[in-house]
């Protein structure tokens, strides 16, 4: 109980809130150790409110093997998490992974209440067949729209070997060490006309050196290594317009949503006297804003923004658009589209655009086109039942479209196999008793374009928070 009620956004004695309420039960949702939680008044008397809180556990404790299959290339996990340790919400995890990438030994821990308060720290290490990863952080967030403090310094290094994708085959693989550290702290005046505005400053190191991986194709165009040192300040606006859906991109589980307006903005400035290679201008922005013009239509859209500026113009520069349509349809049913968009300019030479099996087009090989255009169209009628096998597993499937194609603008000496398109149906069984609401999907898809090496059936088989 004690852990519930730190949680909170609200404590006796303060004044009667219905915003408060309903923002502490999307703050407890937040945690992936409980299903649900709803907070409610239930008498009244002298001027006192009586309010209950009542949330649901999770089976947290996991212990198995996971199998996946996406793009053609199989993908295989075993090892043991607990999300709620001791009852205290912390989590603990060991795991051993082999992808198409690496084979690794993963250790993580994770607590969202450092001693009591408000602040989190993550602590991870990866023992990797190319090399290692190390992560730690500690941040007081703005958790609540109210709140009017936040700060945090992160680190983060990894040694490993990159590839380099064509046509879903690796045509180059080279060795990529990163450094990153970061601290900011950030202050608001709370939330003022249901609107709660940020300001931040911080300051970043982040290097980048690149070497041959021995026994491996190098690059045509080898990496240059790069070292950004910079302060930075971020401006960032979320409106309250949060609401509560079912059956959208979960099933049977409460989902928040946010249908007003949020934006980031962040400009930074890189120079050889903060420890730079070169002076840069760094900036990023982000703004997303939802609609529901009537009962049983919603839409989601998202717009993106990052890059940098040197004295040779702009680089390494993304520009994405994003939308999603959902269509309530045959009583609880489904209809839902999406469509993204992305451009990038003058990328760094480690970084690709791609689209394959593993970012949404579910019928083609993984990372099977890059380019510095991309657009993808996904098209699905989602079908939630009230089947609860075993009551462990809620029972949901899918029919879909893709449609997508990456390519390079004005470059006609690129392979280019224009718009590639792929149906399929699919399952999806969601737990109802394990924590991150985890959702395994079963697809078989279909291809209707590329070349005549790839599968004409693709079967994926993966796990995921979202339908």
């Amino acid at each position: 109980e004690s852990v519930i009620r730190r949680r909170l956004l609200f404590k006796e004695g303060d004044p009667y809130s219905r915003r408060i309420l309903e923002e502490s039960e999307r703050l407890l949702r937040s945690f992936g150790f409980l299903y649900d939680a709803r907070i409610h008044p239930v008498g009244y008397e002298g001027g006192r409110v009586e309010v209950e809180v009542e949330t649901r556990d999770v089976w947290t404790l996991k212990a198995g093997v996971n199998l996946g299959r996406k793009g053609g290339v199989n993908r295989f996990q075993v090892g043991i998490e607990e999300t709620n340790l001791l009852g205290f919400g912390k989590s603990l995890s060991v795991q051993h992974s082999k992808d198409v990438d690496r084979v690794s030994q993963i250790y993580a821990y994770g607590d969202p209440g450092l001693l009591g308060s408000r602040a989190q720290m993550t602590l991870s290490y990866a023992n990797n067949s190319d090399g290692q990863a190390r992560s730690a952080s500690v941040e007081r967030p703005f958790f609540a729209l109210d709140t009017r403090w936040a700060a945090g310094i992160s680190s983060y290094r990894n040694d490993r070997v990159d590839p380099l994708y064509d046509l879903g085959h690796a045509t180059a693989r080279f060795r990529h060490m990163t450094d990153t550290i970061s601290a900011y702290a950030g202050f608001s005046r709370g939330l003022m006309d249901a609107r709660a505005q940020r300001l931040s400053a911080g300051f970043t190191f982040d290097r980048h050196t690149f070497g041959l991986a021995p026994g491996e194709v190098p690059p045509p165009s080898f990496p240059v290594n790069r070292t950004l040192s910079y302060p930075w300040i971020a401006f960032d606006s979320v409106q309250d317009g949060f609401i509560t859906a079912h059956d959208l991109d979960k099933i049977q589980r409460t989902e928040d949503l946010n249908l007003a307006h949020e934006g980031h903005a962040l400009l930074g400035w890189a120079a050889p006297a903060f420890g730079s290679d070169l002076g840069r201008a760094i900036f990023e922005g982000s703004y997303g804003i939802g609609l529901a013009p009537r009962p049983g239509r919603m839409m989601l859209m998202s717009g993106i923004l990052s890059g940098r500026r040197s004295s040779d113009g702009f680089e390494n520069t993304v520009a994405g658009f994003g939308t999603r349509y959902f269509v309530r349809d045959f009583g609880r049913h489904l209809f839902y589209a999406s469509f993204r968009a992305d451009m990038a300019y003058r990328l760094d030479r480690e970084k690709q655009l791609l689209l394959g099996g593993d970012n949404g087009l579910r019928g083609y090989p993984l990372r099977y086109q890059d380019g510095d255009r991309r657009i993808l169209l996904t098209v699905e009628q989602r079908f939630y039942t009230d089947w609860h096998v075993l009551k462990l597993f809620r029972v949901g499937g899918a029919v879909f479209f893709d449609a997508g194609r990456a390519w390079f603008a004005g470059a006609p000496d690129r392979r280019d196999l224009g718009v590639l398109k792929d149906a399929g149906l699919g399952l999806r069984l969601a737990s109802s008793r394990s924590a991150k609401a985890a959702m395994a999907h079963v697809d078989v898809a279909f291809p209707m374009d590329g070349d005549p090496t790839i599968r004409r059936v693709q079967f994926l088989v993966s796990t995921h928070e979202t339908f």
